[in-house]
């Protein structure tokens, strides 16, 4: 390889001339388009680990608060029990009142009926 050769370089080191703007399409949509850039999503050896925990605990909230709500539920029912069960109370102490007021005032007009046929018999003697 002569020094003087125009061509040394592509000879000696295998340099290339410069492609042609025009003829290469890479460099076409380098200069053309616009760049769009892309998201990246970073790799997270332990996300699936955070998921599975974040679930795990979800899991755990959800059955505390079914847990409440029975519980809520049977309190209630409990108290409704027992309100009818003072309310079939109260109702039969008021039974049991009524009768005894019918009663007594029945006892009280048989004592006035009573009372009356006597003054009637010692009034007629």
């Amino acid at each position: 390889v002569d020094l003087d050769d125009p061509n040394f370089w592509e000879k000696a080191v295998g340099l290339q001339p410069p492609p042609d703007p025009e003829s290469d399409k890479l460099a076409q949509l380098m200069t053309d388009g616009k760049r769009h850039r892309k998201q990246v999503q970073q790799y997270d050896p332990y996300a699936v680990d955070k998921e599975t925990e974040l679930k795990k605990q979800e899991k755990l909230a959800e059955l505390e608060r079914e847990e409440d709500e029975e519980k809520e539920i049977r309190r209630l029912t409990k108290y409704l029990e027992r309100w009818e069960k003072e309310d079939r109370r109260t109702k039969r102490k008021r039974e049991q009142d009524e009768e005894k007021e019918r009663v007594a005032l029945e006892v009280k007009e048989r004592k006035s009926k009573k009372k009356k046929k006597k003054k009637a018999k010692t009034e007629g003697q």
